[in-house]
């Protein structure tokens, strides 16, 4: 049991890596949320599993807690079958046939000349093979624009109102009437839309691209928050809102599969190079917990001060979350790692020249001043 929270953070990180590195640039989009749909799979089997009528029971408690070792088990037997991901066999081990063979083996015969020569440019960017550990990561200059975008990406996942919904979701059923048999069959059903919604999400992500589904699933969530909070004030006065607010609980649940939830992870895979990605993933990691952690910790007390109130906070969050994506996260649909590098500098540089426009135009002001 100890060891368990250690082989999720490690597995975590390593499938959402692979799954970028060994998919083609038309399916990395739908590949990277992979790692999403089946976290939301292994939630939703989990509450059917755990129902009375199945496994939800003292006496096989021991059965469903088993379940988890059977499927790790599975992984064990396949996983030696899987080739290396070509990024890694030719910006690590320096091997151009072995990068060529696990593209062939990943993707069937082909030519792939051009996904070779977007490798070859990335290995020009990075001036080397080295993966740097998180302490050379957080001193490179470079990666900054990077990891500010991770760390805003993931402050918004974490501060969505994900947390508010989840503490409000019994209080809410509770006041709707349900009856105590049929609430972890509605639970259920919420699990159910937020796999639905993610799997949706992963088929349509390489279409619409990041952006556009970050911002509007924020937007939407925002929204969604905003009927929520009426719903809540005024379910005193109108009965029939506290119905209402069930169905905005799945609502905001289906928003949030559609757009953050399957698209941060993605991002987070293909802003970074390969010999940046693994550290990357850890400073993201210790965010997450962190985050966990404190929301944890002070969301309690800012529902017992604020009450339904709490959710003005984190429409706040959403609003301000997708101006900033809009304005500072470059479209990485379709494009090769070193693009995307190469758009961060770019979008850097005119942040740059901007203000050293500002400053010589302030110095001017001040030279005229003085004459």
């Amino acid at each position: 049991m100890r060891c368990n929270p250690v082989g999720q953070g490690i597995h975590m990180n390593a499938h959402v890596q692979y799954a970028g590195e060994i998919s083609p640039k038309k399916l990395r989009g739908f590949i990277n949320v992979t790692s999403t749909v089946f976290l939301a799979l292994g939630k939703t089997v989990a509450r059917i599993l755990g129902l009375r009528e199945l496994l939800g029971t003292e006496d096989m408690w021991h059965v469903l807690l088993s379940f988890s070792g059977l499927v790790a088990l599975i992984q064990l037997l396949f996983l030696p079958f899987f080739p290396e991901s070509p990024p890694y066999l030719l910006l690590q081990k320096e091997d151009k046939a072995g990068c060529l063979k696990a593209m062939k083996q990943l993707w069937g015969e082909g030519n792939y000349q051009t996904e070779f020569d977007d490798l070859m440019k990335e290995k020009a960017i990075t001036k080397g093979t080295k993966i740097m550990n998180v302490l050379e990561v957080l001193r490179e200059r470079s990666v900054y624009p990077q990891l500010c975008t991770m760390l805003l990406l993931l402050l918004s996942l974490q501060l969505c109102g994900l947390s508010a919904i989840t503490f409000y979701t019994s209080e809410i059923f509770w006041t709707a009437n349900l009856h105590e048999s049929i609430i972890p069959y509605v639970s259920l059903g919420v699990s159910v839309s937020e796999l639905i919604s993610i799997i949706f999400c992963s088929s349509i992500i390489d279409r619409f691209g990041r952006r556009t589904l970050l911002c509007g699933g924020y937007l939407l969530m925002a929204l969604i928050l905003v009927l929520l909070e009426t719903s809540l004030l005024l379910s005193n006065q109108f009965l029939w809102l506290r119905y209402c607010s069930v169905i905005l609980i799945f609502l905001f649940i289906i928003a949030y599969g559609m757009g953050p939830a399957g698209v941060v992870v993605s991002v987070m895979n293909e802003i970074f190079t390969l010999s940046t990605r693994a550290s990357a993933f850890v400073i993201g990691g210790i965010v997450i917990w962190l985050g966990l952690t404190f929301t944890g910790m002070i969301f309690p007390f800012a529902v017992m001060l604020l009450g339904p109130f709490c959710f003005l906070i984190f429409i706040a969050v959403l609003v301000i979350s997708a101006v900033l994506i809009y304005l500072f996260l470059p479209e990485t649909k379709g494009k090769s790692t070193s693009e995307i590098t190469e758009k961060f500098k770019t979008h850097q540089f005119k942040r740059t020249r901007h203000q050293a426009v500002e400053m010589h135009a302030a110095e001017e002001k001040t030279f005229c001043t003085k004459l």
